[in-house]
C-alpha cells in the first residue's frame, strides 16, 4: 500500500491494489523534483551517462508536506501465481482513498477505508462517505 500524509499528519490518501508491489519498486517523491516519472524519464540524476534511462533510481519510503507523486510496479504474476508467459489478460483492483484526522492519524483512517473496499465494491460509496 502507497501512504502520503501531509506534515502535520492530518491529511492522508492511500493507493492499495490487489496485486503486490514489486519489491523496490515504490516510492514517493516531490512532483517534479524526486518523483517516479521524473525518475524515469527525466534527463538529472539518473545514474548513468545516457538519459533518460527509464530506470527507477529514487525509492523514497515517504514524502511530506508538500505536493506527492507515489509510483509503484506491480507484480502482474501475483507472486509466481499467474504464468505471465501465456496470461492473456490480467485482472485487478486499485483502491484509492483519503483519509483525515483531528489527531493526527489521517493515515490509520485512510488505510481503514481501503480495509473496506478493496474486497468489497458494494458497499464503497457507504465506506469512503462514512470515513
Amino acid at each position: 500500500m502507497l501512504v502520503s500524509t501531509s506534515g502535520a499528519g492530518k491529511y492522508a490518501s492511500a493507493l492499495a491494489a490487489s496485486l503486490p508491489y514489486q519489491t523496490g519498486m515504490t516510492s514517493s517523491g516531490f512532483m517534479g523534483q524526486s518523483d517516479g516519472w521524473t525518475d524515469l524519464a527525466g534527463t538529472s540524476n539518473c545514474g548513468s551517462s545516457a538519459c533518460p534511462d527509464f530506470t527507477m533510481n529514487y525509492t523514497y519510503s515517504a514524502a511530506t508536506g508538500g505536493n506527492t507523486v507515489q509510483i509503484g510496479l506491480l507484480d502482474l504474476s501475483n507472486g509466481g501465481a499467474v504464468d505471465l508467459s501465456s496470461a492473456t489478460s490480467i485482472t485487478f483492483k486499485l483502491v484509492l482513498s483519503f483519509g483525515q484526522s483531528s489527531n493526527s492519524d489521517a493515515a490509520t483512517s485512510a488505510e481503514e477505508t481501503l480495509q473496506g473496499t478493496l474486497n468489497d465494491r458494494s458497499n464503497m460509496l457507504a465506506t469512503y462517505v462514512t470515513q
